[in-house]
Parts: C-alpha cells; structure tokens; sequence
C-alpha cells in the first residue's frame, strides 16, 4: 500500500509565525512532534494551540510561553519542578498536564485536550451562573484544587479563564505553577504589581510580591464565587496598586448586596475566603471542598 502524501508540507516554527500577531499558523510543527491544528486561545502568559501529537497519535492542547513571560532563568527551572510535580494530579477536576519543553528557545507546555468553554465565555453570555449549577462548579473546583495541593502544586492563577466546561458539567482546572509571584533579590522588597497572575483575582500578599501559600489560592476561588453567583467582582480597581489599596483599606462588597437572594451561608463562606489576614480563611482547599459540600444544592 503507498501511503499518500500529505497535501501540505509541514512548516517549521520560524516561517509558521503569522506577521500580524507572532502566533504559530496551522500546519506548523514543534520539535518534529506536534502540528499546530488551530489557536485555543491567548492571555498574559502565552498562546494555546490545539495540536496533533505525531508520536502518538493524539490531540494535545499546547500552551506556548511569551518570549519574556518567564522573568529568569531560576523562575524557568522553578516552573520546569512544578510541572514535574503537576503531571502527577490525576484527578477529574483537573486538566492533566503532560511535558515541558523548548523549541528554538520557546518553552511549551502540552497538556489534555478537553472540549468544553471556560467559565468566562459563560458568564460573558449569562452574567451570573445559576445557583445550583454554580454550586457544583464551585466543589468541583475546590476537589480539584485540594488534590494540587495534595501533591505541593498551588495554582496561582485561579479565574473564570482558566476553568474549563466540558459539556457533561465537569469542571477542569487548568494552568498550574505559571502565575508564580516574581521575587526580587532581597526578599519583601517587592513593590506590589510585580508579579504574574491576574490582580482581580489576587489575594493581598500575591500583590505585594510576598511568598503565597494555600491560603492566596483559597482567596483566588472567593473572588471566583462572587463573580460567578453574583455577576460582580468583590473589589474594583482600574489597575494593580487600586485593587491592593482597596484591599487593604477596605472590606469586599457583600455579596447579598450583589445578588440579594445569596444564600446567608454561602455569603458567609465566601467571605471568609476573601479574608485579609491569611489566618482567617479556610485552612485549605480540602476545609474549603468540605464547607462547600455541607451547603444544601
């Protein structure tokens, strides 16, 4: 049997970049591996592709790092030992994370290939999700939240973007370790605004540059909440140094002020999570799953 050729060749990273937006063209090749088949989707940190795995034989979602996204080289190996550390979650509420690698001195992550929409396009089209369908979002987001953490992973970057749909209702968290507070030398010297990660969703210490833990993830899915039961954000600011001084000088909008038929101990719990001392917030994801579940759907 003679196997036919294909109708294009495949191009290689340098010629497939379009002119206009620096993105890869379909066709384009990674490494002799991957196909770019179509653009996913772009945001602060990189570009994602969905692409065909020529070695084996699959589709892959490949998020491709903005030249200058990774700030040095010691946030470069940081993000190589977190990746190491997400391909071992295996669990249904998060997006698997497959391998790291470079091609012509762009870093690419390959991840599962899920179809489904991202909490953001739906609340684009309805504002606000439905109590019980949020509820179950929420769990969900917190279970898979809980195994990360189990494994030492924090996500950093919790937001409507980085939650996908799939069309049977599951949840899956996806991005992990990339949104990673930026350090200078001289530790608590940084200024806030210096960091990766969206600032809406950003618990007070992640914008002052401060080392995070559990707890600035636990913040990150108080701010979800709210805007997903509410159909508003819990602090405003047209720019980082606003949403950290509202923050720190003021309290977060209540969410029954938002949406007035807010269950009180939702409100309570969500409010919790946006605390601004650290010690006041749930513990962890796995307290948070827990409070979550005892809600009546």
């Amino acid at each position: 049997a003679v196997t036919p050729k294909p109708a294009t060749a495949p191009m290689p990273v340098a010629a497939a970049r379009t002119r206009d937006s620096g993105e890869l063209a379909p066709g384009a090749t990674l490494g002799g591996r991957y196909r770019v088949l179509s653009v996913l989707g772009a945001g602060g940190m990189g570009v994602v592709y969905k692409a065909h795995d020529l070695e084996l034989d699959d589709v892959v979602a490949l998020k491709m790092l903005k030249p200058g996204a990774l700030l040095d080289a010691e946030q470069l190996d940081r993000l190589k030992s977190e990746i190491k550390l997400a391909r071992r979650i295996t669990h249904p509420n998060v997006l698997r994370t497959f391998d790291f690698g470079e091609v012509n001195g762009l870093p690419y992550i390959s991840m599962e290939y899920v179809r489904g929409m991202t909490l953001r396009y739906l609340l684009r089209e309805a504002k606000r999700v439905p109590y019980s369908a949020g509820l179950r979002i929420a769990r969900q987001l917190a279970a898979g939240l809980a195994a990360a953490h189990e494994v030492g992973v924090l996500h950093r970057d919790i937001k409507p973007e980085n939650l996908i749909l799939e069309a049977n209702g599951n949840a899956k968290l996806m991005d992990f370790g990339i949104a990673r507070p930026a350090r200078r030398a001289t530790p608590g010297h940084t200024q806030p605004g210096t960091f990766l990660g969206t600032p809406n969703y950003c618990a007070p210490e992640q914008l002052a540059g401060e080392e995070v833990d559990e707890r600035a993830d636990i913040y990150s899915c108080g701010v979800l909440m709210t805007e997903m039961f509410c159909g508003a954000l819990p602090f405003s600011g047209s720019n980082t140094m606003e949403i950290y001084m509202a923050q720190m000088q003021s309290e977060p909008a209540r969410p029954s002020a938002l949406w007035p038929e807010i269950r009180p101990e939702l409100e309570a719990l969500i409010l919790r999570c946006l605390k601004r001392s650290i010690a006041e917030r749930p513990a962890s994801a796995a307290e948070l799953a827990a409070a979550l579940a005892q809600l009546r759907a």
